[in-house]
This record gives C-alpha cells, sequence and structure tokens, in this order.
C-alpha cells in the first residue's frame, strides 16, 4: 500500500514535475533544526525522484525529524539518461536554487547510485562545494560498474541498444572512464570542502533474482550491481556495509537510520570493511549474445571438474520457451526463475538457472519465440570450476596488449577479441556511437587497435584445453581509457 506523499506535499515546485531540472521543494516541519543542513535527494540511474516520496518515504521521515528538504530530477529520470558531466551541470544549478530559496543554508545532498557521482561532479567541477557540507553517496560506482562495461561490450550491445540502455549514462561509468574521472576529481582542492559517507550492500541475492544475475559478472562482494570495492572512497567514511542488494538500499527503513545518526548528531560510526581488489586471474564467465528472431541459440564448453554452471538469459521480454541440450543430445526444460531488470539493463528480464553436476562436454541453450519481430539476447554462463582460479591475465598497458596464461590444469591454447572504441575529450565522450573497431590476436595475445584518444571497450574468448584433454572456454571483458598525452587507465 502506497503510504508515502504526494505532489501536493511539497511546498513548492520549481519547473515541471518528473521533467530533468524540476525541484521540490518540502514543507518546513513544524520545529525546524534551525543548526542543521537541508538534505537535498538526488535520484539515480533508471530512478524516478518519487522514490523518495512514496512508498519509502525519505521525504516524510527526515521532516518528521527537523530537517528542511529538496527533491531533484535529473537527465536520468526525466528523460534520456546523460553523463554525470551533462547531470552535474543540471544540479549545479539546482542546488543554487534550493540554497538561495531556503535562506542560503548549508546543504546535505543524498544520492542514490549514480546520483552521488552526479553530485561530486556539481561539487568538484561545477563549483557547488562551498553550498554542500556533507555528500552521502547509497551503493554509487565511484569506480565504475562492470555491468556498465558489459553493457557497451560487443557481446551485449544488441541487446543493450534493443532496450535503451546503451546510452550516455552507462556510458560514463564504464570502469576505466571511471578510473580517469577519479584522478581528475579526488586530488582536487574543492574535494576537501565536503565530508563524504558512503553506504554499500552486499547481497546480490535473493538467488536466481536480477541481483543473483548481476553477481555473477562482478567480482568480489556487491549489490548486484555496484561491488564494495566500487562503492567505497579513500577519503570517503563507511557508515554500513549491509546484507543489501542495490533495491533494499533504496529501502528508508535499511539506510536512513544509518545516515540519520550523522545527521542528528554528528556522531560517526564508521566499519571497516576490507574490500579484496579484483583478482585478475578468476574467470569463470562465458559471454554470449546477438539478435535474434524465431530462435535464440548459444553453445558453450563445460569442463570435465565443474561442479555446476548457472546461466542468466536476458532478453527484452519474457522468454517461455527456454530449453537446454546437454553434450549426449538430451533435451530437457531447466527450473528458471524469471525477474525484471532496473539496473544497467532495465527493460531486460532476466532467466537464470543452475545445473548441478554437468557432464562435461558442449551445452547449449535454446529460446523458441512465437513472434518474428527482431529481438535480442545476452547471456552469462558461470561455470564453478577449479580452472577459473588458473587462468592468468597481464596487462601491458603501454603496448595496449593483454596476455592469458594457465597454471597447474588450465592450459589456454588461443584468443580472439572484439573492440569497440568511443572517441572522449578529457573524459567526455562525444555524440556518437561506440564504434566497432578491429582487435588483432596472436596466440594468446590480444592487441587493442590506436585509434587515440577515447575509450577502448575489449572482449576477449578465450579456448583451452585441461591437462586432462578436457575443453574449456572462457569471456574477459576489460576497458581502458587512453587520454590525449597517451596514458592509460583501466
Amino acid at each position: 500500500m502506497n503510504t508515502g506523499a504526494s505532489l501536493s506535499s511539497f511546498e513548492k515546485i520549481i519547473g515541471e514535475p518528473g521533467k530533468p531540472g524540476s525541484i521540490l521543494i518540502g514543507l518546513s516541519p513544524k520545529e525546524v533544526k534551525k543548526s542543521k543542513p537541508v538534505i537535498v535527494f538526488v535520484p539515480g540511474l533508471t530512478n524516478l525522484s518519487s522514490m523518495f516520496y512514496t512508498e519509502s518515504d525519505w521525504y516524510r521521515t527526515a521532516r518528521e525529524d527537523g530537517f528542511q528538504t529538496a527533491i531533484v530530477e535529473l537527465y536520468d529520470t526525466g528523460g534520456p539518461a546523460k553523463s554525470y558531466w551533462d547531470n552535474g551541470a543540471v544540479l549545479a544549478w539546482q542546488l543554487s536554487q534550493v540554497s538561495e530559496y531556503l535562506g542560503g543554508k548549508k546543504l546535505a545532498v543524498v544520492g542514490f547510485s549514480k546520483g552521488a557521482l552526479d553530485a561530486q561532479t556539481a561539487l568538484v567541477h561545477y563549483g557547488r562545494h562551498e553550498l554542500v557540507d556533507e555528500l552521502y553517496a547509497i551503493g554509487s560506482p565511484h569506480h565504475g560498474s562492470e555491468l556498465a562495461d558489459l553493457a557497451h561490450s560487443t557481446k551485449a550491445s544488441w541487446l543493450a541498444n534493443l532496450i535503451g540502455m546503451k546510452n550516455e549514462g552507462t556510458r560514463s561509468l564504464q570502469t576505466a572512464l571511471m578510473a580517469y574521472y577519479r584522478t581528475i576529481t579526488d586530488n582536487r582542492p574543492e574535494r576537501e570542502s565536503t565530508r563524504y559517507y558512503t553506504v554499500a550492500g552486499k547481497r546480490s541475492g535473493p538467488l536466481f533474482s536480477r541481483y543473483f544475475a548481476g553477481g555473477l559478472f562482478i567480482p568480489g562482494d556487491s549489490d548486484g550491481v555496484v561491488s564494495v570495492r566500487s562503492a567505497t572512497l579513500p577519503y570517503g567514511t563507511m557508515l554500513k556495509v549491509g546484507e543489501w542488494n542495490h533495491q533494499d538500499l533504496t529501502d528508508r527503513k535499511n539506510v536512513y537510520p544509518v545516515i540519520s545518526d550523522v545527521l542528528l548528531t554528528g556522531r560517526e560510526t564508521s566499519e571497516d570493511y576490507q574490500t579484496a581488489g579484483e583478482n585478475l586471474g578468476t574467470a569463470s564467465r562465458i559471454v554470449r549474445g546477438g539478435p535474434c528472431r524465431k530462435t535464440g541459440i548459444e553453445s558453450f564448453e563445460v569442463e570435465e571438474g565443474a561442479a555446476s554452471f548457472s546461466a542468466d538469459w536476458l532478453t527484452p521480454d519474457h522468454a517461455e520457451g527456454l530449453s537446454i541440450i546437454d553434450p549426449e543430445g538430451k533435451i530437457f526444460k531447466p527450473e528458471v526463475t524469471t525477474s525484471p531488470d532496473n539496473g544497467m539493463f532495465n527493460g531486460a528480464w532476466h532467466h537464470t538457472f543452475t545445473i548441478d553436476d554437468p557432464i562435461p562436454g558442449r551445452w547449449s541453450i535454446v529460446e523458441k519465440r512465437t513472434s518474428s519481430n527482431p529481438s535480442a539476447y545476452l547471456v552469462i554462463i558461470n561455470i564453478n570450476s577449479p580452472i577459473s582460479t588458473q587462468l592468468e591475465f597481464e596487462q601491458a598497458l603501454e603496448k595496449k596488449q593483454f596476455t592469458v596464461s594457465g597454471k597447474d590444469q588450465a592450459v589456454p591454447s588461443s584468443a580472439t577479441a572484439s573492440c569497440t572504441f568511443t572517441p572522449c575529450e578529457k573524459g567526455k565522450a562525444d555524440d556518437t556511437d561506440d564504434q566497432e573497431q578491429s582487435a588483432s590476436a596472436f596466440g594468446t595475445t590480444v592487441t587493442l587497435p590506436d585509434c587515440g584518444e577515447g575509450l577502448y571497450n575489449t572482449t576477449m574468448d578465450i579456448e583451452g584445453v585441461t591437462k586432462g584433454g578436457s575443453r574449456f572456454e572462457r569471456t574477459v571483458v576489460r576497458t581502458v581509457y587512453c587520454d590525449k598525452s597517451g596514458r592509460f587507465y583501466t
């Protein structure tokens, strides 16, 4: 039941509600905490500003605690998703409007997911650091998201284009571009004017949900969209790493008590959570994707010794006829759990299942469609096998090269690669779409093309044979940003 507020519950509306640039100024509390900042709520990618005043009523609760409030709408929620550069420029104007309307009081920004990156850009790069004392980043990809890398890879581009998620917003969240962003943001003096607080989730569940599927692709602990490592800032205070997925982090009951303790009392309780760095030697995933009409089919190798494999078949609609063909030719229907996505692949449907004790050999997943309209699919297969920890990747960025090698039982024999290139200037992508380029492969070494300044998104398909003679396959997606001086970031 919706127990939240409505638009009539606000004191002033600047602009047209639901449109980029609009602002909702909250009603003043009965007893205003004059020494406390105004809370400005900023939604994230694919989230509506109403997330803060309907079912999970952050606005009402903050007002009851004596805070003056405002809620803003950016491009991501009021129109086609934009980068943090575009959103940051709009938010800079909005923060000035809120401060002026409420008598120049200091602000505290609560940004969900990408909304906190939009906010940091407004503060550091558009000069609004003097207005904001505190920034609370909730499940925010400060170092990018591997799912954004995936969305702009050659494997996922058909589906991402079809559902409208291959856009400026997701493009800006690719990990290499965010690595560059951190170098031009974190050391600026404007950053030091604001105190940063972070909150993260480490639950990529429930089992077979859309967040479970994200957890299959993201290395380390994550909320199914953003890793704990990416949600962390070295100069920020991590208030809590909870058993939450990305959706759980939007729930006021989970997160507001964590940040309100700081807002109300100034008392900080930090959580010492050790995030392991990404292990480039861990490769458990096979990624496939492309267009389809009546039938979508993908085949892949499962090596001997694999305890299980989990698959996530993504389509723009609910797939009814999903079946499996095992290496012996047996056809059967797996127990599939279906759920809609509302993150990096918003508009797609997840169809997830697990096969225990798989027969080694070549497996196939088949989707029979009732419609002949153009469609697309993406499948992520996560193989639970000792081989997954025995592949090692070396990055020779000065040569634009990736090399895969094996140890113990894994003997990689070949690598093929595909690459997209996005022209950029000082970390800002231009308006052109990602350009497919050729990446050369010699043995197990892949060399990126030389396209100059910009973002390189590379997909490597690896094949090999175990020492026991069993074939295996893996896929690795990597992004690299090259600046004007030829320096590389990843």
